[in-house]
């Protein structure tokens, strides 16, 4: 996901006055990232923050908008719009 694509994500929730979805955090985050493994960056950052669940990608690497760039908004938008 490049940052034009989070920032019409962040504005498509704030225009539907999903101030909610904004105060969300999802950690999303690929069991496959070599550079910031898993247990050590996506789990500690999820316990940190309340309100944040961990979206896990099997076999996601370290680039996770970029690889998985479809399921990754899709997965953004479905929580704005819940």
């Amino acid at each position: 996901m490049g940052q034009k694509d989070l920032r019409d994500a962040v504005l498509i929730a704030y225009s539907m006055g999903s101030i909610e979805a904004v105060r969300y955090s999802g950690t999303y985050h690929g069991d496959a990232d070599a550079s910031a493994p898993l247990p050590i960056t996506g789990v500690r950052i999820t316990k940190l923050i309340k309100s944040s669940d961990l979206i896990v990608y099997p076999g996601a690497p370290h680039g996770l908008p970029i690889t998985h760039r479809g399921k990754s908004i899709a997965d953004i938008l479905g929580v704005i719009r819940n």
